[in-house]
């Protein structure tokens, strides 16, 4: 009787038929650190601090990156722990890293784009 292994897999052709089940996995299995798990209550400041950082950007970078802004406070703010800092630390990381400007945030996408461009080739 021939084995149900006996020729090689149309699903994972590089996989010697005969060793399996594989002792490892065929890709590595990315998984993301416990502490960066989202934190379902944000710090007491959060909410007067982001509003505060709110309107300070939108008046400098105008009202169409509001909707960028406000996901963006919200993501920050979900991963942001007590001891990454306080309100202060809070502000100025905010401040330095949210590109508001257009040719900021071409930078910063151009930049991306390369690096995703030369780690998916093959």
């Amino acid at each position: 009787m021939k084995s149900l292994f006996s020729r090689p897999s149309p699903i994972r052709p590089s996989l010697d038929p005969g060793d399996w089940p594989p002792r490892r996995p065929a890709f590595p299995v990315l998984r993301p650190p416990v502490a960066a798990a989202a934190d379902p209550h944000p710090p007491r400041w959060f909410k007067e601090t982001g509003a505060r950082l709110e309107r300070e950007l939108v008046a400098k970078y105008g009202e169409a990156q509001r909707a960028r802004l406000q996901r963006g406070l919200r993501q920050v703010g979900e991963f942001w722990r007590a001891d990454d800092g306080d309100a202060a630390t809070f502000e100025a990381f905010v401040r330095e890293n949210f590109a508001g400007a257009p040719a900021t945030l071409d930078a910063m996408l151009g930049a991306l784009s390369g690096s995703w461009k030369s780690w998916t080739a093959t």
